[in-house]
């Protein structure tokens, strides 16, 4: 992730016709047109919640919002352990798991978001 602007909560999402099923739709976000992506839908993660909570975040050069189940804080990591040493779900996609860390004493399953948005075809407008 190049960079994380801002969280916020959702309550409407424009729908977009035929999108991936992991593509909630579009907000507009200050004159922003902003795609939303459901990070549990991508990477074969069910949740039991219903979500609202949003990362901005900057991708490739890309602005994104990050649909998640929620957020407890926000970290600068510098070091992460390899997903391939741990034994991570076999339902989760592990292609896009960059690694696992301790944080408080949780584990935090990181997202490679180089990888999960190599697929999407997500394209700055140059106009």
């Amino acid at each position: 992730m190049d960079k994380s602007r801002e969280i916020l909560e959702i309550d409407n999402v424009t729908l977009v016709p035929d999108s991936p099923d992991y593509i909630e739709g579009i907000i507009k976000l200050r004159e922003e047109i902003i795609p939303i992506v459901d990070l549990g839908k991508k990477i074969n993660f069910k949740s039991k919640k219903d979500k609202n909570k949003v990362i901005i975040v900057s991708i490739q050069g890309v602005i994104v919002g990050l649909l998640v189940d929620q957020i407890s804080e926000i970290v600068k990591i510098d070091k992460i352990n390899k997903a391939n040493s741990l034994k991570v779900s076999q339902k989760l996609d592990k292609e896009f798991i960059k690694g696992i860390l301790t944080l408080n004493e949780k584990l935090v399953i990181v997202i490679n978001t180089g990888k999960l948005f190599n697929g999407l075809n997500l394209e700055t407008d140059q106009d």
